[in-house]
Formats: structure tokens, sequence, C-alpha cells
């Protein structure tokens, strides 16, 4: 996992409060108080560590999340925060690649124009983000397939140029009773920007490597907005998702 703030940040301040400790329990002994600089220094690095923990988890109540929510510009300042929950779309080419094992199949040919008149695949997904001060992680449920994902790599990054605000997320993605054009277990990657304006929707590209020695693997465009903060107690991402499906069959 990535850290929003880096994690040499912090070892660098635990080595500096250590550094100081020593040199302050080195000075104290001018004063004729001993005391073990090794022990100081441990005790305060121990302190911060812990402190640090607390301070930034992804609880909602996490002191660091307050202070977002609190002050708002720390979300553009430094990054935004980006937990709870968030319901979308992936629009995905398997429609094409379909076409093409088909016509393979049938040992018939098809033609760039058949291809092009292809539409893209609609799915619902729901995708649940936890954010620390220490890592990014991020769970998404597909409703297509029941399949479930979990980061392996996800990293917030900020372009150097355009200053536009990215997660690049590198899953595992869990497909229970797959068909035989998938896998039961294939890595995937994403990456996505955050809307500038609230913060509150992320839109990017995403690929698979499913069935990749067959040509099967797939790519496509991922829409999400925010629905929560949390995620409600007891309930499953997986029924964010269901609801999500019916919700566009309807619309």
């Amino acid at each position: 996992m990535y850290p929003l703030i880096p994690r040499t940040w912090w070892v660098w301040a635990v080595a500096i409060i250590a550094l100081i400790a020593i040199f302050a329990a080195s000075q104290a002994e001018h004063y004729g108080l001993v005391i073990a600089a090794t022990r100081v220094a441990t005790t305060v690095a121990s302190i911060l560590v812990l402190a640090a923990t607390i301070f930034g988890g992804s609880y909602y109540y996490a002191p660091w999340r307050i202070f977002w929510r609190w002050i708002p510009s720390l979300n553009n300042i430094v990054f935004p925060d980006l937990n709870g929950v968030w319901i979308g779309s992936t629009s995905s080419n398997w429609p094409t690649i379909e076409k093409m094992l088909e016509a393979a199949q049938a040992y018939r040919p098809v033609n760039m124009a058949e291809l092009e008149a292809i539409k893209p695949r609609e799915d619902a997904i729901a995708v649940e983000i936890k954010a620390s001060l220490f890592s990014l992680k991020i769970f998404v449920a597909a409703s297509a397939t029941n399949g479930q994902s979990h980061s392996l790599i996800a990293r917030p990054r900020r372009d150097p140029d355009s200053e536009k605000l990215f997660v690049t997320n590198v899953y595992r993605q869990l497909v229970p009773n797959h068909q035989p054009t998938d896998e039961a277990s294939h890595l995937g990657a994403a990456d996505l920007q955050i809307s500038s304006d609230d913060h509150t929707s992320i839109e990017g590209e995403y690929w698979t490597r499913r069935k990749w020695q067959l040509g099967l693997n797939t790519a496509g465009r991922i829409k999400l907005k925010r629905v929560s903060d949390k995620r409600q107690p007891k309930k499953e991402l997986m029924t964010y998702a269901l609801e999500e499906r019916d919700r566009l069959s309807k619309s």
C-alpha cells in the first residue's frame, strides 16, 4: 500500500525527534540530571508512532478526517479524503471481444465496421475506499459476475504538470462460479482521475489480464460517485452494487 503522506516523512520525523531527545539528555547531564538518552528516545518515538497510528486511521472519527472536514481546503493542499462507498458503472469492451470469439469459433471473418458498431457493456459496481495517512485500500464488488476485488497496490498521485489528482490501483479479482471465458482469479489495474471541484466523483480506465493467453483480457472505463462517507453496518458491498444494477435497469 502507498500512504497519503509518505512513510519516509514519518521515519524522518521519528529520527529527528529521537536525535533531539538524545541531545536534550546529554545537555541535561551538565545540570546534574542523569537521563538515559536511549530510553528517552525510545519512549518519545513510541509515543509518536502510537499517536500517528491513532491519528491517521481510516475510521470516520479519526482526528485527521475530522480536520479535513473542518478545513476542506486540505483536500486540495494535501489530498482528498476518499473514504467511503462509491457506486457507478463500468463500460467494458467485452461485447467486442465476444463478437471476435464467436467469429473465430464459427470460422467466419468479422470486419472492422461490425466491431465499430458494437456498444460497450454497462455493468454496475460498488467501491469501498479505506484511506489513512499511511495506506490506501480499495475494494470492489461487480454486479455482472458477483466478482470482488481488493487492491494489491493503491497509490494516490498528483500530476506534476496539470496538478490533477489520480488514484492508480493494481488489484486481484476473485470470481465465484466463473464462466469458461473467465478465470477464478485474475489481476487488473485502473488509473482514475478524481474530480477537481468537489472530489466526489472518479472516472478513468481499467484493464484486466483475464484469459490473456486467448486474447480475452478486457478493458473499459469506470465512472463512480461517492454516496456515503462510510459503509452502513452489516451491509455488504455487493448489496450496493446490486441495488445500483436495479436502479440502472429501471432508468
